[in-house]
């Protein structure tokens, strides 16, 4: 979601929310990702996110982005597509993406080098 190109073709007004959720992964290098994505962003370019932080800190500085997004781009919700689950006026399809993220596959990755 981080590159200009792909940005350019699927629009960016809903990855702010999805990128939130990387911020607190169980995997460091899904955090650094989401984090550099995330200041790819018209708005969120000095957002300061210490991906290797503690974890309480993580999900505060996480939790700041979604009201933070909504406040900029509440009101340019319409015509996105039904798959990125995001509604013109409800927001974030939260069940959902929590239904998503339940059936998402949490077991270790080890890779030798």
């Amino acid at each position: 979601m981080g590159w200009g190109s792909a940005q350019a073709a699927s629009d960016t007004r809903w990855m702010a929310p999805y990128l939130t959720f990387t911020l607190n992964d169980p995997y460091d290098a899904v955090r650094q990702v989401g984090a550099r994505s995330l200041r790819t962003l018209p708005g969120f370019d000095a957002f300061d996110f210490d991906p290797l932080g503690p974890e309480g800190e993580r999900i505060e500085r996480a939790s700041e982005i979604i009201p933070l997004w909504f406040e900029r781009q509440g009101q340019d919700l319409a015509g996105l597509p039904p798959e990125v689950l995001i509604e013109p006026v409800q927001g974030l399809n939260r069940d959902a993406i929590t239904d998503l993220l339940r059936r998402r596959d949490n077991r270790p990755v080890m890779l030798s080098e």
